[in-house]
This record gives C-alpha cells, sequence and structure tokens, in this order.
C-alpha cells in the first residue's frame, strides 16, 4: 500500500475501509504517512488547543472502555455523535479547517465503528495526527 499524498487521499481511503480498524498504522503511523499529511494540511491554520480539545473528548470514550475486550461491540457510539456538532461550531468560528471538520466526518462515521477495536484505533489515529501536529508547528 502506498502512502497518501494529500489529506483528500487519507479522506478517500479511510471511505473505503469496513471498519476503522482496518486502516494500518504502517498507513498512519510513519513519518509522511497519514497522520503526518493531515497535521502538515492544518499547519498553522489550526491551534493545537482545539485539537487537544476534541481529543480529551475521544480520550474519556476511550477510558469509559478501557476494561473492555478490543472484540466487544463498541457502545458508545452515542457519546461519539454530540463531537461533530461541536467540530462544526468550530469549523463554523474558524478554529479549525474544513478539510480536517471533513475528514472527522468520515473518521467518526459509525457504522465504521463497530468494536472496540475500531475506535481505539480511531485513538491511535488521532493520537499520530496531534503528535505530528506538534511537531510541525513548533
Amino acid at each position: 500500500m502506498s502512502l497518501p499524498g494529500s489529506v483528500k487521499d487519507v479522506k478517500s481511503h479511510i471511505k473505503t475501509l469496513n471498519t476503522f480498524f482496518n486502516l494500518k498504522p504502517d498507513y498512519y503511523a510513519v513519518e509522511n504517512g497519514a497522520a503526518d499529511i493531515v497535521a502538515k494540511g492544518m499547519g498553522n491554520k489550526m491551534k493545537v488547543n482545539q485539537l487537544r480539545k476534541f481529543f480529551t473528548q475521544i480520550k474519556r470514550i476511550e477510558l469509559d472502555n478501557k476494561d473492555k475486550n478490543n472484540e466487544e461491540e463498541f457502545r458508545s457510539i452515542e457519546k461519539v455523535y454530540p463531537l461533530l456538532p461541536e467540530l462544526a461550531y468550530a469549523k463554523g468560528r474558524g478554529l479549525i479547517t474544513e478539510e480536517f471538520y471533513e475528514l472527522m466526518k468520515v473518521c467518526m462515521d459509525t457504522s465504521k465503528l463497530k468494536k472496540i477495536k475500531d475506535f481505539k484505533r480511531l485513538v491511535d489515529f488521532l493520537s499520530a495526527i496531534l503528535a505530528y501536529h506538534k511537531m510541525r508547528t513548533k
């Protein structure tokens, strides 16, 4: 599998996945991989604080599911739904980019978050984006 060249490529790839667990670490976690491409695309248009605010909410959901088996059904989906309007609000205020908002809509497609392992992979992907964004905006 080749690495993406743009955020649009990342979004297209994620759209093709049946579940988020199918997003492979060698696609997103490596330098110049999907997470790095997303971070580069955000550049200085997004503040780390905006990412952290969103990420904190994602981590709370992860914490609620920490003792569950990876193969269990992801039952906290109702906690994911309210994140989309919050992202829309941040986009409307110019705090996040349109590109990031559209990517997150694809990533948080509830049909891709069927099991605990799917949600954990989403958290790993977001962690990688945050790390690369921090590195790129020093």
